[in-house]
């Protein structure tokens, strides 16, 4: 049972890379999202006012915001695999104990003192 806990903790965290995450900026002539909800004149007007210091600043803001959801979901990754990995091991232990249990007796009393019974 735990080894389906796992999986079905792996595949969420794998589904949650393919989440969008975009962040929430203020106006910025860079990101598409604000691009997006600016009528065209007002983009062109404010894009024509922006000198290289802004645009730059705006630029170094979408960077370090793209690298932040970049890690996050390579992180989700990295955990997907791990659980995947742990789930794959339990399932594997399951099958070879099981199939010891069909054609031993005394498999039964190794489950028994491997979970604690007796």
């Amino acid at each position: 049972m735990l080894y389906l806990v796992l999986l079905a903790l792996s595949w969420i965290k794998a589904a949650c890379v393919f989440i969008p995450a975009t962040p929430k900026t203020r106006q910025s002539l860079i990101y598409f999202e604000d691009i997006g909800a600016m009528e065209l004149g007002q983009f062109a007007e404010k894009s024509s006012r922006m000198d290289a210091d802004e645009i730059e600043r705006q630029l170094l803001q979408q960077i370090h915001a793209v690298s932040r959801i970049a890690s996050d979901k390579m992180r989700r990754v990295r955990w997907a695999f791990r659980l995947s990995i742990a789930a794959v091991v339990l399932w594997i232990v399951l099958m070879a104990w099981g199939s010891i249990a069909v054609n031993s007796d005394s498999a039964v009393e190794l489950g028994y003192y491997l979970v604690g019974a007796r």
